[in-house]
């Protein structure tokens, strides 16, 4: 991405951060139409119950606060090093510092008839957000509270915004993202803005980055990561050198924002909230048999056993958008009909069951149990759309990976006697 800043050492180099999944239990945790982010290991969201309440994943369920707002596209839920959220309250006229048991801080109440859109932690504990008018307003943390120091006038709206990683004491460098275009500022204590990099025609820029297909499970990254679009991050590399020099590049017209009141914070109140499975809505559908010649003849074989009277509505529930098609086939077969211990070869299939065994998915990552060996080992269909997405775990727990059904069940062929081969009365 080219940097139109003349003399500036910024760049962004696409980064090779592993891009994490969903867990299956996390996606079950949060209802649909809930933003759900990921920070540094904790999950964190806006659960949709009774509006827009902030929540966590506590390993099993989220858990709601009594923290609730009407803000969601510019929220990023941020933690600090303490691990308090930043959360923009009501309609955007409060910010919220909540702890990991639910307290929340207020740290500041906006004017009248201003309200934030999105938010940032500084590095000292202050706070950065962007305003609906569109300015940019900074405030540094001291022991009285927030101090304003600086106030800028954006040129697009919305914009996410991120404070780097601390490079000098007295000098705040952030990273902002308007979908078509980025910016890099340093402000100093003095209320002086300085504009250290621009770059122009970005697709999509976010300072989050999408997880999924339905865009409410989101990755907020390390602090000098961004995503310019197409689902990759870059790292924004040269902060350092352009912190230093930042006396060399052109200021920003800027004034002194007003002070914050503290405002109230509400009431701590927690709730679990019981899981609500994402199932596709188009779970029921019977897959059209569109494989490879030994994957359809296995789903044939399971179609002929008997019909249920009614799809298993927990099975059918397995079913998730994006998922494999042929294990969505293998999934849906099992949900409609009620096979009697099929083999094949040596894999004996079972109906499917979600994996939570924690050792299987730090190895394998969310998937389901879709039978063994004869001689034990656990096969698995990973829940990503990946092509390795079938695996075996040997008895010492090494993982043998498959191409989809088609590439495990090609391996059972081959080893399977000739002319003995389960399947070949289904192809």
């Amino acid at each position: 991405m080219r940097n139109e800043t003349a003399g500036s050492p910024i760049s962004l180099t696409t980064s090779s951060a592993p891009i994490p999944e969903v867990p299956h239990r996390v996606a079950d945790a949060f209802s649909p139409g809930s933003t759900v982010i990921l920070q540094d290991g904790r999950w964190r969201g806006l659960l949709k119950e009774n509006g827009l309440t902030f929540a966590w994943f506590d390993g099993a369920r989220a858990v709601a606060t009594g923290v609730r707002t009407r803000v969601m596209y510019g929220q990023t839920l941020e933690s600090d090093a303490d691990g308090r959220a930043l959360v923009i309250g009501g309609a955007g006229e409060s910010l919220f510092a909540v702890d990991g048991e639910g307290s929340a801080t207020s740290l500041a109440a906006l004017p009248k008839d201003s309200h934030a859109t999105s938010a940032c932690w500084l590095h000292d504990g202050g706070v950065a957000f962007v305003t609906g008018s569109g300015s940019l307003q900074v405030h540094r943390a001291t022991e009285e509270g927030l101090r304003p120091v600086a106030a800028v006038e954006l040129s697009l709206d919305p914009w996410s915004f991120r404070c780097a990683p601390p490079i000098a004491d007295d000098v705040y460098a952030l990273i902002g993202m308007a979908d078509f275009v980025g910016v890099v500022l340093a402000v100093d204590l003095t209320g002086t803005v300085y504009e250290l990099a621009r770059f122009p025609n970005l697709s999509l820029g976010d300072t989050r980055l999408s997880l999924d297909e339905t865009g409410e499970r989101l990755l907020l990254p390390a602090r000098d990561h961004v995503n310019v679009g197409g689902g990759d991050l870059s790292i924004v590399t040269g902060l350092e050198e352009a912190v230093s020099r930042r006396s060399d590049f052109a200021t920003r017209d800027a004034t002194v924002p007003p002070v914050l009141s503290p405002g109230k914070a509400p009431a701590a109140k927690l709730a679990a909230v019981d899981a609500r499975p994402a199932v596709a809505p188009d779970a029921a559908v019977e897959p059209k048999l569109a494989f490879g010649p030994l994957t359809t003849a296995l789903i044939r074989m399971l179609r002929s056993a008997p019909k249920r009277s009614k799809p298993a509505e927990d099975i059918l529930a397995l079913i998730r958008p994006g998922m494999p098609t042929d294990l969505r086939a293998y999934v849906h077969a099992w949900a409609t009909r009620s096979p009697l211990s099929p083999t094949v070869y040596e894999f004996w299939m079972a109906s499917p069951t979600l994996v939570t065994r924690e050792w299987i998915l730090d190895l394998v990552g969310s998937s389901l149990q879709i039978g063994i060996f004869a001689s034990g080992e656990p096969i698995l269909g990973r829940l990503r759309n990946t092509s390795k997405s079938i695996v075996m775990i040997d008895e010492e727990g090494v993982p043998y990976e498959y191409h989809g059904l088609e590439g495990f069940l090609s391996d059972l062929q081959m080893r399977a006697p000739k002319d003995d081969f389960a399947l070949d009365e289904w192809m």
